[in-house]
């Protein structure tokens, strides 16, 4: 499996609060199956200035993680960022140093209280400049159904929670989706081995229940082709 969304990195946000919580959440993600984890801490962007910072502070908790014995038993590791889009980021010069990895996939949040009818537009002006939005859990947006219309053509993805996946009806709109031509995956979004842990497994065997193809292609194959891709 492939996880694009997770918040391993620590001491940067709200994620994993020292190098040994990080570890443990890496060595689980592991244990159920997760070969690749990107890690994406929160990022508000409104300057450029403001991505360098942001990749500082990154850098700097990558090398608190890095510094001393990495064990065999977890994931390989790339990074990004979730960017909640408040703004235009398209116009920032280094706003693709935040795409995670070398690939041009940016993972972005949006407002889960109010609709912005500025969304679309936004998305459209990153795929302008060769980027690839993926919208972060989309099961947290109550105008998502209005907010997908106003998408048309825009090269995007739909990633959702593997939490939420673990609920039958949202596990049932997440095939919809896919069945209806979006680009979709799974991800962890992992902050804790608490309330917000990795449960990708646990959410691939629902999913594997119903469609085999579908659940390869949700939890790693669709994230391996883009990653491929773009």
């Amino acid at each position: 499996m492939i996880d694009l969304h997770s918040h391993f990195l620590p001491g940067i946000d709200d994620g994993a609060k020292d190098r040994k919580d990080s570890l443990r959440m890496l060595a689980e993600a592991f244990r159920q199956g997760v070969m690749l984890c990107a890690g994406t801490p929160h990022a508000i962007v409104h300057t450029n200035e403001e991505i360098n910072v942001f990749l500082y502070k990154r850098q700097q908790s990558i090398d608190v993680l890095l510094n001393g014995p990495m064990p065999e038993t977890i994931p390989n590791l790339i990074y990004g960022a979730e960017i909640f889009l408040d703004n235009d980021i398209s116009q920032y010069p280094d706003i693709k140093k935040l795409c995670i990895g070398n690939s041009n996939l940016l993972l972005v949040e949006l407002s889960t209280q109010k609709y912005n009818p500025e969304y679309a537009e936004w998305l459209y002006s990153l795929s302008l400049v060769g980027i690839v939005p993926i919208i972060a859990h989309i099961e947290r947006y109550p105008y998502f159904e209005e907010f997908s219309a106003e998408l048309g053509d825009i090269n995007i993805v739909f990633q959702m929670n593997c939490k939420t996946v673990l609920d039958r009806g949202w596990r049932k709109y997440l095939l919809e989706q896919r069945m209806s031509g979006a680009d979709c995956l799974v991800s962890s979004d992992m902050h804790d081995m608490r309330l917000r842990k990795c449960c990708m497994k646990k959410a691939f065997d629902k999913v594997n229940k119903r469609n085999t193809h579908i659940a390869e292609e949700l939890f790693g194959g669709a994230a391996k082709g883009l990653l491929q891709s773009n």
